[in-house]
């Protein structure tokens, strides 16, 4: 349970991102290429099969606040 806890400001910034990418209309392999990470690396976040480290975080969030309120 805290470990859950602990991931869900990261949870809320990955449901963030998949919801923007959806707005975007921009594919998982465009994403990761604008976020320079690997394809795989995105989608095991996406997935929520691996929680990003700080490094990741730091990625999806800067990603996120670059494109809020753009649709393309």
């Amino acid at each position: 349970m805290a470990e859950m806890e602990r991931n869900e400001p990261k949870r809320r910034l990955i449901s963030d991102a998949k919801e923007l990418a959806k707005i975007r209309k921009i594919t998982q392999a465009q994403m990761a290429e604008e976020m320079g990470v690997p394809h795989r690396t995105l989608e095991e976040w996406l997935q929520f099969r691996r929680m990003p480290k700080a490094p990741g975080t730091t990625l999806l969030q800067r990603w996120v606040d670059a494109h809020q309120g753009r649709t393309t």
